[in-house]
């Protein structure tokens, strides 16, 4: 498991949701995360989701990874990021005073 202990700077969600998987180190920490919105969870979660069914289909299409290790850590993530938005969606939407500007450290593993 990754520890979110990173020296290499801030940067803004659109950047850090390009890549939720560098600056979380599994979903439950983004669900956790009480400075997102439910809006800025279900985005970072999706977009790890799709970043793992791109991965899965380069798999099926020869690209496989080194080891079948991988493939099964994949697996397993595919759940755990979906049970994440499960939990996401049935948390009830609170009031928004407005956007919520946040910055995100990456995580070193």
């Amino acid at each position: 498991m990754n520890e979110p202990v990173s020296q290499l700077g801030e940067v803004d969600f659109e950047t850090a949701v390009s890549d939720p998987a560098i600056y979380y180190a599994n979903p439950d920490d983004i669900v956790a995360d009480l400075s997102l919105s439910q809006e800025q969870k279900l985005r970072f979660l999706r977009e790890w989701a799709q970043d793992l069914a791109d991965r899965q289909t380069a798999d099926s299409e020869g690209m496989a990874p080194a080891n079948v290790r991988m493939i099964e850590t994949d697996a397993a993530l595919v759940r755990n990021v979906n049970a994440a938005i499960a939990q996401v969606e049935e948390q009830p939407a609170p009031a928004s005073d407005g956007p919520v500007r946040s910055l995100w450290k990456r995580i070193m593993g």
